[in-house]
């Protein structure tokens, strides 16, 4: 479906999906970011491939990096992890505060992973943040400043702190796992699509999914 220059897809698997795009053909959608590939592999040396490498040697189309872990971390920005890609506290910006030690993630300087993004785009491929927060949305209002947070982060805004540098992601992958009992995802992603609408730069994606234990 698409909305006024945004797509929707929908996918239905946590780590591999086929997703409908508004065109006869579907297309793979991979998640990369959180080295779940070194469980398959019987040396613990081996590790999840950059994805700069995941791109040029998958036939995935559309790849979901893994995960933005809370709306709002010590500082008010959108927090992630990226496992062994880029971590606290080794990819840190310098002078940031230590994270909350509930949850333990803080936005990180994550350049290489930018840098490998727009590798992906020069293929034709579509690469979506995904979010996954330990965190919640607790009002209307925290869900709009998230929204503008993750746009400000990870899309057409800007902010001081850009993990990925200038790169600009393609949309946006929802992997709740938490439960939204208050709707404040509703707030979340009109906001997000506000921003997308009104942004011409590109055409923006919004992704959804339904996440379920193993």
């Amino acid at each position: 479906m698409r909305f006024d220059g945004v797509h929707l897809l929908l996918s239905f698997l946590p780590s591999l999906t086929l997703a409908a795009l508004p065109s006869p053909q579907y297309h793979l959608i991979g998640y990369w970011g959180q080295n779940f590939a070194s469980a398959q592999f019987a040396d613990s040396s081996l590790q999840e491939p950059s994805l700069k490498t995941f791109c040029q040697s998958t036939s995935y189309t559309i790849y979901h990096v893994s995960f933005m872990t809370l709306h709002s971390d010590v500082l008010g920005n959108p927090a992630i992890d990226f496992s062994v890609h880029c971590r606290w506290p080794t990819n840190k910006w310098s002078g940031y505060p230590n994270p909350d030690p509930r949850y333990g993630f803080n936005s990180l300087n994550c350049r290489d992973v930018g840098e490998d993004v727009k590798a992906c785009q020069a293929m034709g491929k579509k690469v979506l943040i995904s979010i996954s927060p330990s965190d919640y949305l607790t009002s209307t209002e925290s869900a709009i400043r998230s929204a503008t947070g993750v746009w400000n982060t990870f899309l057409g805004g800007a902010t001081q702190y850009r993990p990925l540098g200038d790169a600009i992601l393609d949309g946006i992958d929802m992997h709740i796992w938490n439960n939204d009992v208050n709707g404040y995802y509703t707030p979340f992603v009109t906001r997000l699509r506000e921003l997308m609408g009104a942004s011409l730069s590109k055409t923006w994606y919004v992704a959804g999914e339904a996440t379920v234990d193993a």
